[in-house]
């Protein structure tokens, strides 16, 4: 079957699908070879002042969507990583916590449900998951600092994530990111740019670039590629800065735009982005 006529599929999952999840939706969006299956997961960990819905691990499975391999490595950051100056950590999602949701609405093909509804395989064109949340100062867990909702749709071209992040107090601030993706290294050993399309080498020490570059596409010897695309993003207009490291030796390739805040934001400041995520296996 052509990939233009697979289904997309949904369902609930009441279970831990990695560490701190609590529940979560499993998301199958299709591709040349099989599905990828992607996951939303609910995060709690009361030690890390964590409470959010999130993006989870990616996994590849066949078109009878078995036989899982993962792509990504679990417990990783895809939407947000804000640091502010002098602290101990970054504010979001379950690695770094002090984020707590204050709301969720998900829709399937423009109907809102509950997703707890979703206890059999259900195929759809469109889910969207917005989500509303406070981020905290992690030197005084219980200081807002700013308000982050995130708006993730799955559909055929992939993951798009929408995020507005609202100021609710002046900070400074150190390298920071609302782009972010995971792949494992057994997958990546190439990477490209849309301005740098010749594939070139990921070297051992990593890759830190700044260009006019708003994708970065990863991509190895198993056909897998791993592209992010920052279609909204501060530098609008500007150039990007891009990271891809192992963070010390760790088992993934991950991938990071860097946010161009200029050090600092100010009380009231209004933070817009939207990247587009996709996995594909040929």
């Amino acid at each position: 079957m052509q990939v233009t006529q697979k289904p997309l599929y949904c369902r609930y999952i009441s279970k831990e699908i990695e560490k701190f999840s609590q529940e979560g939706i499993a998301i199958y969006l299709p591709t040349e070879q099989g599905y990828i299956n992607y996951h939303l997961v609910h995060s709690v960990c009361e030690e890390r002042n964590c409470n959010i819905w999130r993006l989870g691990p990616a996994c590849h499975c066949n078109d009878a969507l078995q036989d899982a391999v993962p792509l990504t490595r679990p417990l990783s950051e895809w939407e947000m990583a804000i640091r502010p100056e002098g602290r101990p950590d970054f504010i979001g999602g379950a690695v770094h916590g002090d984020e707590h949701i204050e709301s969720l609405r998900v829709t399937l093909d423009g109907i809102l449900i509950d997703q707890r509804n979703l206890h059999e395989r259900t195929a759809f064109q469109t889910l969207t998951a917005e989500i509303r949340s406070t981020g905290y100062d992690p030197s005084t867990p219980t200081k807002r600092m700013l308000a982050h909702c995130k708006r993730i749709t799955f559909d055929r071209t992939g993951v798009r994530v929408e995020q507005e992040v609202e100021w609710l107090t002046d900070a400074r601030l150190t390298t920071s990111y609302l782009a972010m993706m995971p792949p494992l290294k057994s997958f990546t050993c190439r990477y490209r740019t849309d301005c740098s399309p010749d594939p070139r080498p990921i070297p051992m020490q990593g890759v830190s670039a700044t260009e006019c570059a708003n994708t970065l596409c990863l991509a190895g010897d198993r056909g897998f590629s791993f592209s992010m695309t920052v279609e909204k993003y501060l530098s609008d207009g500007a150039q990007n800065t891009y990271y891809i490291t192992d963070n010390g030796g760790n088992c993934y390739n991950k991938m990071y735009f860097v946010l161009a805040h200029g050090g600092a934001a100010k009380r009231g400041d209004v933070w817009q982005t939207a990247t587009l995520y996709s996995i594909q296996k040929s």
